[in-house]
């Protein structure tokens, strides 16, 4: 079972830091660039290298899994978790 508080979670009685910088060396995505929230439009050059050159162009404020280059789905799932 996971709990996640104050930048932590638990899993399997192990408690682990979460944090920014912790995510991006276990993806290998690099931590640069704006904050990004729902809802509002992100800078092209921060997310072009992670879509499917076929939705480059199609890009809105909705960022579907399948834009995802494959490698980079897994990861994006357990970020959003």
């Amino acid at each position: 079972m996971t709990h996640l508080h104050n930048n932590e979670v638990t899993l399997a009685r192990i408690t682990f830091a979460i944090s920014p910088v912790v995510i991006s060396e276990a993806t290998a995505i690099p931590d640069v660039g704006e904050k990004w929230n729902k809802g509002q439009d992100i800078d092209r050059e921060y997310h072009e290298t992670y879509i499917k050159a076929t939705y480059k162009d199609k890009m809105k404020r909705v960022f579907p899994f399948n834009f995802l280059e494959d490698r980079f789905s897994p990861s994006m799932k357990i970020i959003i978790k």
